[in-house]
């Protein structure tokens, strides 16, 4: 139970201060501290609550520590099982005004018998793990229904709903990356995150669903991420001069400046690491990966693996087809955007 109470400051006279609190409940005791000019009183008091029983005339005492100090807010917590005096309890609170112990206020306590909390069935939250792919956007398309067997949909338009999610790196833990949330239609949402985005993810954490109205907020869907693969460094489009070549035999490799597309292999690329200009393009050719496209003259060709020899990589390449141009060409290396 939570008990909000507002005490006004007087160093002559304490404030009256009453309520009533349920025997076997857990009892928070909010208090805002007002100063004498009206403003919260902006000091920490290190107030403490008294209770005397009338029965027992023992006394307990509880720490009401500050919870917002700027604007005088503090907070004594009672254990459900200390309220069971049935006569109640006289209550000062006691504190610190200007230097000197004071007597903020004084009142009593009435311990009153329920019934106690009644098993309230567990709000259900989906458990929805998720697998993403590093290098990979990720787009999921969610539904929101008013019941368990998804036969009536929930409209989050009259609803007027506002849904959100995001990545954290552990259950109740930091978040790490929020989900673009696009309204689909009146109970359908696309939850995305870019490739950037997952990249930057550990390779398990965990994600939360919250659905929001003026009256508060539920999770509608959680659990684990799990993120696989490994993740490959982006390639900047480059292009670099070389001497296209095309010999009759499949068994000459390149020296700097060259790229070997023998007549007899013609799904081999071997592209030197030094350009004809020169330039040392290895740091740019060892980022090339499957899917990657190298463009020359009037061809595209698809990178299907890659190998690295001493002074040059060979890229197997689709379609197995040259290039018409001959001699000195530009040739760009280049990672297609995912559509």
């Amino acid at each position: 139970m939570i008990v909000n109470r507002t005490i006004f400051l007087n160093p002559v006279e304490p404030h009256p201060l009453s309520f009533r609190a349920p025997m076997g409940m857990e009892t928070k005791l909010n208090i805002a501290f007002i100063g004498q000019g009206g403003a919260p009183y902006s000091s920490d008091i290190a107030a403490q609550l008294q209770l005397t029983g009338r029965t027992s005339d023992r006394t307990s005492t509880y720490f009401v520590p500050a919870t917002d100090i700027v604007n005088g807010r503090a907070r004594a917590t009672i254990p459900g099982d200390a309220l069971n005096d049935p006569n109640g309890y006289r209550l000062r609170l006691v504190g610190t005004l200007a230097g000197e112990p004071a007597l903020l206020a004084m009142g009593t306590v009435m311990p009153v018998a329920f019934a106690g909390i009644e098993a309230i069935p567990d709000d259900i939250i989906d458990s929805v793990p998720l697998t993403f792919a590093y290098n990979n956007p990720v787009s999921l398309e969610i539904s929101v229904w008013m019941d368990a067997g998804k036969n009536s949909e929930y409209d989050l338009t009259t609803q007027s709903t506002t849904v959100s999610a995001s990545v954290y790196e552990s259950r109740g833990g930091m978040a790490l990356v929020p989900f673009t949330v696009t309204p689909i239609d009146a109970n359908t949402v696309t939850l995305s995150l870019t490739a950037e985005q997952v990249n930057a993810l550990p390779p398990s954490c965990w994600w939360t669903m919250i659905g929001a109205t003026g009256g508060g907020a539920t999770t509608l869907a959680e659990g684990e991420v799990t993120v696989t693969g490994t993740i490959i460094p982006e390639l900047t489009e480059t292009t670099a001069l070389y001497s296209y070549l095309k010999p009759a035999l499949g068994d000459v490799n390149p020296i700097s400046g060259q790229i070997i597309h023998s007549n007899i292999v013609q799904n081999l690329l071997k592209v030197a690491k030094v350009t004809a200009d020169p330039v040392d393009l290895s740091a740019t050719l060892e980022l090339v990966r499957t899917g990657d496209e190298v463009l020359l003259g009037t061809m595209i060709w698809t990178v299907q693996s890659a190998f690295e020899a001493v002074g040059w990589y060979e890229f197997t390449v689709t379609p197995v087809a040259q290039d018409p141009a001959s001699g000195s060409v530009t040739v760009t290396f280049r990672r297609p955007v995912p559509v």
